[in-house]
């Protein structure tokens, strides 16, 4: 007598009737770990923690990337601004070696007149 949805045993794939004297092959499930491929639990283990110490390592190691591009950004930054803070600096050097600098530091720190020039002064009273 068959049950609904299970076939009987000569139908199912893999397998096989008994019979007196005939060899077993075993079903799928019989096969022992050993002789389908598979690790033992401890080696299993031992995989499981080299995997997850390498996974560790490799996260450490882009975070690390990641930390030492930003320092470098911040770094081309800095390079960028006292690049241009002596560009700067240059023109004032070579502003310096001019006669117009020499004539503004005459006139404003040295008080100097042209000879064409009245000289006068903000906030000095003369006389008495």
């Amino acid at each position: 007598m068959e049950r609904a949805g299970v076939r009987p045993a000569a139908i199912r794939p893999g397998a096989m009737r008994i019979r007196s004297g005939a060899a077993r092959r075993p079903l799928d499930g019989d096969v022992p770990a050993a002789g389908r491929g598979g690790l033992s639990p401890i080696a299993r283990v031992a995989f499981l923690v080299v995997f997850v110490y390498l996974i560790a390592g490799l996260c450490f190691q882009v975070v690390e990337v990641l930390q030492m591009r930003g320092l470098v950004l911040g770094l081309e930054d800095q390079v960028a601004a006292l690049r241009a803070e002596n560009q700067r600096l240059a023109q004032e050097i070579e502003f310096t070696k001019t006669d117009e600098y020499i004539k503004q530091v005459a006139r404003e720190e040295l008080g100097l007149v042209w000879p064409d020039e009245i000289p006068y002064a903000r906030g000095v009273r003369s006389g008495p």
